[in-house]
């Protein structure tokens, strides 16, 4: 997953020395020329246009190994986003989204049959991030904190790429629903197109999730590790495409 991630952050950085070298002035007064001073808080909308899971899975039913997938989905996530900026080069951004995150792995060296997995829930969340770069040009690179809530969750399993069940409702809500607390950091550098990196720290399958399996209670998830993250093109509607829209 680090070598997934290394381009975006190299990006991050070159970003971040380009657009501090472009907006020197530290307050909305300061920069000479302006006839008028920009509001400072404004709203933006945006969508995950592409979004690549990756996922991290160890421990479960040995001799048998799970690899994780990392498939590509499209429209992920919908978002409005409040923004105050403190001045031409900071500011801060929350609001509310609506994201489809899924997790999916499938057996690694089962010689009989091919065995794969796939979770997804709908979440609602709030993100809380801080901003760095040219605020009037909603050019800037961000870092923060998403916090989401999981419901609408989903369960599928396939043997030799068929369908053999697919399941949702509270039994699997209770296998991954529930606060899901993320990290978040992105960059918008080139008009409304940005890149967005999101870490979820906790594990994706409760590992305190309890079933009846047969006379005992068991605890299918109590060893196992289920990390996600995504990396995601994204497009952001900010101060001037919103202001124009109210403006009509």
């Amino acid at each position: 997953m680090l070598k997934a991630i290394l381009p975006f952050l190299a990006l991050l950085g070159l970003s971040t020395m380009t657009m501090a070298n472009n907006s020197t002035a530290s307050t909305y007064e300061e920069m000479p020329g302006d006839t008028a001073v920009p509001s400072k808080h404004h709203l933006s909308v945006g969508v995950n246009l592409g979004n690549v899971d990756f996922g991290t899975y160890k421990g479960y039913d040995p001799p048998y190994k799970y690899k994780t997938l990392s498939p590509t989905h499209w429209l992920t996530q919908v978002r409005v986003n409040y923004h105050y900026d403190l001045s031409r080069q900071w500011g801060l951004f929350t609001g509310a989204s609506l994201s489809k995150v899924r997790f999916q792995y499938e057996s690694d060296n089962n010689p009989y049959v091919k065995h794969r997995v796939e979770w997804d829930y709908t979440a609602v969340g709030v993100p809380l991030a801080v901003k760095f770069g040219n605020m009037l040009k909603d050019k800037y690179v961000y870092a923060g904190a998403q916090f989401d809530y999981a419901f609408k969750c989903n369960f599928a399993q396939y043997f030799d790429n068929k369908l053999q069940s697919r399941r949702s409702g509270d039994k699997i809500s209770d296998q991954i629903g529930g606060f899901k607390p993320s990290l978040i950091v992105g960059i918008r550098a080139v008009s409304i197109v940005g890149i967005r990196f999101q870490y979820y720290p906790q594990n994706f399958l409760h590992r305190d999730y309890e079933e009846q399996a047969w006379e005992y209670i068991d605890q299918p998830y109590k060893d196992v590790t289920s990390k996600v993250m995504s990396v995601a093109l994204t497009i952001d509607l900010g101060r001037n495409f919103v202001q124009s829209v109210f403006k009509k």
